[in-house]
Protein backbone atom coordinates (compact mmCIF):
# COMPACT_ATOMS: atom_id res chain seq x y z
CA UNK A 1 0.00 0.00 0.00
CA UNK A 2 1.01 3.75 -0.83
CA UNK A 3 -0.10 6.33 2.11
CA UNK A 4 0.00 9.50 0.57
CA UNK A 5 -1.00 12.37 3.19
CA UNK A 6 -2.74 9.93 5.20
CA UNK A 7 -4.54 8.56 2.83
CA UNK A 8 -4.20 5.07 0.16
CA UNK A 9 -3.40 6.16 -3.36
CA UNK A 10 -5.43 2.64 -4.52
CA UNK A 11 -8.34 3.76 -2.67
CA UNK A 12 -8.33 7.44 -3.99
CA UNK A 13 -8.09 6.18 -7.70
CA UNK A 14 -10.63 3.67 -7.39
CA UNK A 15 -13.43 6.26 -5.53
CA UNK A 16 -12.28 8.58 -8.50
CA UNK A 17 -13.41 5.87 -11.29
CA UNK A 18 -9.98 5.95 -12.99
CA UNK A 19 -9.37 2.21 -11.32
CA UNK A 20 -10.92 -1.22 -11.11
CA UNK A 21 -10.09 -3.69 -8.14
CA UNK A 22 -7.80 -6.21 -8.91
CA UNK A 23 -8.51 -9.82 -8.15
CA UNK A 24 -6.52 -12.36 -6.63
CA UNK A 25 -5.60 -10.35 -3.51
CA UNK A 26 -7.11 -13.70 -1.30
CA UNK A 27 -8.20 -11.95 2.07
CA UNK A 28 -6.42 -9.05 2.42
CA UNK A 29 -7.79 -6.52 5.53
CA UNK A 30 -7.59 -3.44 2.81
CA UNK A 31 -9.67 -5.10 -0.25
CA UNK A 32 -12.99 -4.64 1.47
CA UNK A 33 -12.20 -1.14 1.53
CA UNK A 34 -11.22 -1.02 -2.21
CA UNK A 35 -14.54 -3.07 -3.00
CA UNK A 36 -16.70 -0.70 -0.85
CA UNK A 37 -15.01 2.31 -2.66
CA UNK A 38 -15.49 0.97 -6.28
CA UNK A 39 -19.00 0.35 -5.07
CA UNK A 40 -19.21 3.93 -3.72
CA UNK A 41 -17.91 5.02 -7.41
CA UNK A 42 -20.14 3.13 -9.77
CA UNK A 43 -23.01 4.90 -7.59
CA UNK A 44 -21.67 8.03 -8.04
CA UNK A 45 -21.03 7.12 -11.76
CA UNK A 46 -17.75 8.81 -11.36
CA UNK A 47 -15.08 8.50 -14.06
CA UNK A 48 -15.26 5.16 -15.73
CA UNK A 49 -18.92 4.44 -14.63
CA UNK A 50 -19.86 7.45 -16.46
CA UNK A 51 -22.54 5.25 -18.18
CA UNK A 52 -20.71 5.98 -21.53
CA UNK A 53 -16.98 5.75 -20.81
CA UNK A 54 -16.07 5.51 -24.93
CA UNK A 55 -17.38 8.88 -25.19
CA UNK A 56 -16.56 10.43 -22.81
CA UNK A 57 -13.46 13.02 -22.15
CA UNK A 58 -12.77 12.32 -26.40
CA UNK A 59 -10.42 15.40 -26.68
CA UNK A 60 -9.30 16.51 -30.65
CA UNK A 61 -5.81 17.55 -30.85
CA UNK A 62 -4.94 19.75 -34.07
CA UNK A 63 -1.74 19.15 -34.28
CA UNK A 64 -0.78 21.01 -37.15
CA UNK A 65 -0.90 24.84 -37.43
CA UNK A 66 -2.04 25.86 -41.00
CA UNK A 67 -1.49 30.09 -40.42
CA UNK A 68 0.70 30.54 -37.41
CA UNK A 69 0.82 34.16 -38.19
CA UNK A 70 -2.69 34.53 -38.02
CA UNK A 71 -3.17 32.36 -34.85
CA UNK A 72 -0.40 34.36 -33.31
CA UNK A 73 -1.91 37.54 -34.36
CA UNK A 74 -5.30 36.60 -32.18
CA UNK A 75 -2.93 35.48 -29.16
CA UNK A 76 -0.75 38.26 -28.65
CA UNK A 77 -1.66 40.20 -25.72
CA UNK A 78 -3.87 38.12 -24.23
CA UNK A 79 -3.34 35.51 -21.91
CA UNK A 80 -4.42 31.50 -22.25
CA UNK A 81 -4.93 28.93 -20.26
CA UNK A 82 -2.36 26.02 -21.81
CA UNK A 83 -1.08 22.60 -20.68
CA UNK A 84 2.62 21.84 -20.92
CA UNK A 85 2.73 18.93 -22.77
CA UNK A 86 6.59 18.14 -23.29
CA UNK A 87 9.84 20.08 -22.27
CA UNK A 88 12.54 20.51 -25.10
CA UNK A 89 14.54 22.25 -22.98
CA UNK A 90 14.84 24.57 -20.31
CA UNK A 91 12.82 27.59 -21.92
CA UNK A 92 11.27 25.56 -25.07
CA UNK A 93 7.95 23.61 -24.53
CA UNK A 94 5.50 21.87 -26.21
CA UNK A 95 1.66 22.88 -24.85
CA UNK A 96 -2.03 22.10 -25.21
CA UNK A 97 -3.91 25.89 -26.00
CA UNK A 98 -6.97 25.60 -24.00
CA UNK A 99 -9.91 24.89 -24.92
CA UNK A 100 -9.36 24.19 -28.34
CA UNK A 101 -6.74 21.65 -27.95
CA UNK A 102 -4.31 23.18 -30.06
CA UNK A 103 -0.83 21.93 -30.05
CA UNK A 104 2.02 24.71 -29.92
CA UNK A 105 5.47 24.96 -29.93
CA UNK A 106 6.34 27.58 -27.01
CA UNK A 107 9.30 29.19 -26.66
CA UNK A 108 9.79 31.74 -23.50
CA UNK A 109 10.29 35.21 -24.45
CA UNK A 110 13.56 37.11 -24.18
CA UNK A 111 15.46 34.74 -22.76
CA UNK A 112 17.07 31.24 -23.98
CA UNK A 113 18.17 28.08 -22.06
CA UNK A 114 21.17 25.79 -23.11
CA UNK A 115 20.47 23.18 -25.45
CA UNK A 116 20.80 19.41 -24.77
CA UNK A 117 22.64 18.55 -28.00
CA UNK A 118 26.03 20.77 -28.55
CA UNK A 119 27.30 22.25 -31.44
CA UNK A 120 30.72 19.63 -31.99
CA UNK A 121 30.49 16.79 -29.62
CA UNK A 122 26.91 16.35 -29.78
CA UNK A 123 27.21 16.77 -25.62
CA UNK A 124 24.31 18.72 -23.70
CA UNK A 125 25.47 22.34 -22.89
CA UNK A 126 26.44 23.15 -19.26
CA UNK A 127 23.43 23.47 -16.85
CA UNK A 128 21.10 22.18 -19.75
CA UNK A 129 19.92 19.23 -17.96
CA UNK A 130 19.26 20.89 -15.00
CA UNK A 131 17.61 23.91 -16.27
CA UNK A 132 15.24 21.40 -18.28
CA UNK A 133 15.31 19.45 -14.99
CA UNK A 134 13.90 22.22 -13.55
CA UNK A 135 11.05 23.25 -15.91
CA UNK A 136 9.91 19.40 -15.60
CA UNK A 137 9.70 19.68 -11.96
CA UNK A 138 7.66 23.16 -12.18
CA UNK A 139 5.46 22.70 -15.03
CA UNK A 140 5.66 19.59 -16.84
CA UNK A 141 1.76 18.52 -17.35
CA UNK A 142 0.53 21.03 -15.26
CA UNK A 143 -2.44 24.08 -16.59
CA UNK A 144 -0.70 27.47 -16.48
CA UNK A 145 -1.23 30.83 -17.75
CA UNK A 146 0.58 32.60 -20.79
CA UNK A 147 1.05 36.08 -22.09
CA UNK A 148 1.43 36.23 -26.00
CA UNK A 149 4.23 38.02 -27.17
CA UNK A 150 5.12 37.31 -30.40
CA UNK A 151 6.19 35.07 -33.10
CA UNK A 152 9.62 33.40 -33.80
CA UNK A 153 9.32 31.60 -36.96
CA UNK A 154 6.87 27.99 -36.22
CA UNK A 155 7.16 29.17 -32.44
CA UNK A 156 4.99 30.74 -30.63
CA UNK A 157 6.93 33.38 -27.94
CA UNK A 158 4.75 33.89 -24.17
CA UNK A 159 5.65 34.22 -20.69
CA UNK A 160 4.73 32.21 -18.49
CA UNK A 161 2.22 34.09 -15.48
CA UNK A 162 2.54 33.63 -12.23
CA UNK A 163 1.22 35.37 -9.02
CA UNK A 164 3.26 35.65 -5.98
CA UNK A 165 2.41 37.10 -3.08
CA UNK A 166 -0.26 39.57 -5.24
CA UNK A 167 2.61 40.46 -7.45
CA UNK A 168 2.41 39.22 -11.46
CA UNK A 169 6.10 37.33 -12.22
CA UNK A 170 7.13 35.21 -14.89
CA UNK A 171 8.93 32.07 -15.30
CA UNK A 172 11.91 33.26 -17.22
CA UNK A 173 12.71 35.05 -13.65
CA UNK A 174 12.86 31.96 -12.02
CA UNK A 175 15.20 30.56 -14.31
CA UNK A 176 17.06 33.53 -14.88
CA UNK A 177 17.91 34.29 -10.99
CA UNK A 178 18.91 30.54 -10.51
CA UNK A 179 21.44 30.67 -13.77
CA UNK A 180 20.06 28.32 -15.86
CA UNK A 181 19.07 30.76 -18.95
CA UNK A 182 20.83 34.19 -20.39
CA UNK A 183 18.97 36.73 -22.24
CA UNK A 184 18.29 36.65 -25.54
CA UNK A 185 19.16 40.86 -26.45
CA UNK A 186 17.06 40.59 -29.53
CA UNK A 187 13.96 39.14 -27.75
CA UNK A 188 13.48 40.83 -24.33
CA UNK A 189 12.02 43.66 -25.45
CA UNK A 190 8.60 42.04 -26.69
CA UNK A 191 7.95 41.35 -23.17
CA UNK A 192 6.67 43.86 -20.58
CA UNK A 193 9.05 41.95 -18.25
CA UNK A 194 12.28 42.92 -19.17
CA UNK A 195 13.37 45.32 -16.49
CA UNK A 196 13.07 42.07 -13.87
CA UNK A 197 14.85 39.86 -16.48
CA UNK A 198 17.79 41.57 -16.54
CA UNK A 199 17.42 42.11 -12.94
CA UNK A 200 17.21 38.65 -12.03
CA UNK A 201 20.29 37.64 -15.01
CA UNK A 202 22.34 40.42 -12.78
CA UNK A 203 21.51 38.95 -9.68
CA UNK A 204 23.00 35.50 -11.14
CA UNK A 205 25.77 36.82 -12.21
CA UNK A 206 27.35 38.25 -9.24
CA UNK A 207 26.79 35.41 -7.74
CA UNK A 208 28.10 33.63 -10.40
CA UNK A 209 25.56 31.09 -10.46
CA UNK A 210 25.22 27.86 -12.47
CA UNK A 211 25.89 28.72 -16.25
CA UNK A 212 27.98 31.63 -15.08
CA UNK A 213 30.51 29.79 -13.22
CA UNK A 214 32.36 28.92 -16.47
CA UNK A 215 31.32 32.19 -18.88
CA UNK A 216 32.65 34.49 -15.86
CA UNK A 217 36.23 32.63 -16.68
CA UNK A 218 35.92 33.74 -20.12
CA UNK A 219 36.01 37.28 -19.18
CA UNK A 220 39.38 38.61 -19.88
CA UNK A 221 41.03 40.55 -17.14
CA UNK A 222 41.96 44.62 -17.86
CA UNK A 223 44.86 45.14 -19.16
CA UNK A 224 46.49 48.64 -20.69
CA UNK A 225 46.64 49.37 -24.65
CA UNK A 226 46.79 51.99 -27.22
CA UNK A 227 44.06 53.21 -29.46
CA UNK A 228 45.40 53.46 -32.73
CA UNK A 229 42.40 53.55 -35.23
CA UNK A 230 38.46 55.07 -34.45
CA UNK A 231 36.50 53.02 -36.90
CA UNK A 232 33.04 54.39 -36.13
CA UNK A 233 30.76 55.39 -33.12
CA UNK A 234 31.49 52.38 -31.39
CA UNK A 235 34.11 50.50 -32.69
CA UNK A 236 38.30 51.34 -32.66
CA UNK A 237 41.43 49.16 -32.58
CA UNK A 238 43.95 49.09 -29.96
CA UNK A 239 47.66 48.08 -29.69
CA UNK A 240 48.22 46.30 -26.20
CA UNK A 241 50.99 46.80 -24.79
CA UNK A 242 52.44 43.37 -23.12
CA UNK A 243 52.81 42.20 -26.64
CA UNK A 244 52.13 44.51 -29.34
CA UNK A 245 48.59 42.69 -30.75
CA UNK A 246 46.08 44.22 -32.69
CA UNK A 247 42.91 44.36 -30.91
CA UNK A 248 39.21 45.78 -32.21
CA UNK A 249 37.26 46.95 -29.17
CA UNK A 250 33.30 47.54 -29.58
CA UNK A 251 31.82 49.47 -27.10
CA UNK A 252 29.08 47.43 -25.10
CA UNK A 253 25.50 48.26 -24.53
CA UNK A 254 25.22 50.87 -27.19
CA UNK A 255 25.55 50.61 -31.46
CA UNK A 256 26.02 54.12 -33.41
CA UNK A 257 25.47 54.29 -36.78
CA UNK A 258 26.70 53.09 -39.94
CA UNK A 259 24.69 55.17 -42.44
CA UNK A 260 28.09 55.76 -44.67
CA UNK A 261 27.36 55.47 -48.70
CA UNK A 262 30.00 55.39 -51.40
CA UNK A 263 28.98 57.03 -54.83
CA UNK A 264 30.64 56.95 -57.84
CA UNK A 265 30.83 60.36 -59.64
CA UNK A 266 30.38 60.53 -63.24
CA UNK A 267 31.68 62.67 -65.74
CA UNK A 268 30.71 65.24 -68.19
CA UNK A 269 29.35 61.95 -70.56
CA UNK A 270 27.44 60.61 -67.43
CA UNK A 271 30.35 57.58 -67.85
CA UNK A 272 31.50 56.42 -64.29
CA UNK A 273 35.03 57.77 -63.78
CA UNK A 274 37.21 54.55 -63.66
CA UNK A 275 34.57 53.09 -61.90
CA UNK A 276 35.80 54.35 -58.28
CA UNK A 277 34.13 55.30 -55.54
CA UNK A 278 35.28 59.32 -55.48
CA UNK A 279 32.35 60.50 -52.90
CA UNK A 280 31.41 59.30 -48.95
CA UNK A 281 28.23 60.74 -47.81
CA UNK A 282 27.44 60.25 -44.18
CA UNK A 283 23.74 60.37 -42.43
CA UNK A 284 22.35 59.97 -39.22
CA UNK A 285 25.08 61.53 -37.44
CA UNK A 286 27.58 58.27 -37.94
CA UNK A 287 30.68 61.01 -38.91
CA UNK A 288 29.87 62.97 -35.92
CA UNK A 289 29.34 60.21 -33.40
CA UNK A 290 33.24 58.66 -34.91
CA UNK A 291 34.57 62.52 -34.63
CA UNK A 292 32.98 62.79 -31.14
CA UNK A 293 34.98 58.74 -30.04
CA UNK A 294 38.19 60.08 -31.51
CA UNK A 295 38.40 63.44 -29.93
CA UNK A 296 37.75 61.63 -26.45
CA UNK A 297 40.27 58.58 -26.94
CA UNK A 298 43.12 60.09 -29.11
Amino acid sequence: QIIFQGQNLAKLFIANGYAEVKTGFGNQPFVDELHKAAEQARKNKAGKWCGDPDNYHIRTLTWDTPDPKALCFNLSGQVHNVVVEQVLHGSLFRIILLPSFQMLTLGLTGIVCPTLKGKEDQQPEPCAVEAKFYSERNLLHREVKVLGEGLSGQIFLGSIIQQQDDVEKCFQQELLVRGYARIQEHGVQKTKFARELRRAENHAKLRKLKRWKTEAADIPEPTQAQVIVVNSGDTFTVRRCSDGALIKVALSGCRASRAIHNDESEDVDGRFKNGQFTRTRWADFAWESREYLRKLLI
